[in-house]
């Protein structure tokens, strides 16, 4: 009984754009999927100090730095912690600036976890035709639908962990701004 090839590659394909099977309902509020981020912009006396004591805030809540340099820094704290690390940040210096950002991807993760199952299906049963192939050509073509499927499945996990990982380590990026002029490490007066 001969295997069709034609038949193999489109049934993988529309496994892929086919509804899964009936999704849940969407998450109660209390299980929304949100990305927390802030960006503030304060005046302290020493940005030296308030930079130590910003990399110390997000070591205590659990957090660690991202980046840094003379004039700011750039945190990550669990965001459950997000909320009290802003507001003692904010207590470090004159806050000018202070805009916070709540994304909800509640229906993106939905979407790419529903898109993932489908994709997995489709790599299912391009095994299970492969292990039925008897011809060389339908063995290439169904490794190259192979090869794109795993590649796609690969993209959309690395996707849903990059954004598990934005929703449970909220950003905070902090600017700094000194009243006078900062003394460098020699002592001389810096005019900025």
């Amino acid at each position: 009984d001969g295997f069709c090839l034609t038949s193999a590659v489109s049934e993988a394909r529309m496994a892929e754009d086919a509804p899964a099977a009936p999704v849940p309902a969407p998450a109660p509020a209390a299980e929304r999927q949100v990305i927390y981020s802030a960006a503030l912009r304060l005046v302290v006396v020493s940005a030296r100090e308030a930079l130590a004591s910003i990399q110390t805030l997000a070591k205590e809540a659990g957090g660690h730095l991202q980046e840094s340099d003379a004039r700011s820094i750039t945190i990550r704290v669990p965001a459950n912690q997000f909320e009290a690390v802003v507001a003692r940040i904010a207590a470090l210096g004159e806050v000018l600036e202070n805009n916070v950002r709540a994304a909800d991807v509640t229906e993106e993760m939905l979407d790419l976890g529903i898109r993932l199952e489908n994709a997995r299906k489709a790599r299912e049963r391009l095994l299970e035709h492969l292990a039925k192939s008897d011809s060389l050509e339908d063995t290439l073509k169904i490794e190259q639908e192979l090869t794109r499927v795993t590649g796609e499945i690969e993209q959309l996990e690395g996707r849903l962990r990059f954004m598990q990982s934005q929703i449970a380590m909220s950003t905070i990026r902090v600017e700094l701004n000194t009243n006078g002029p900062q003394r460098a490490s020699d002592g001389l007066e810096i005019p900025f």
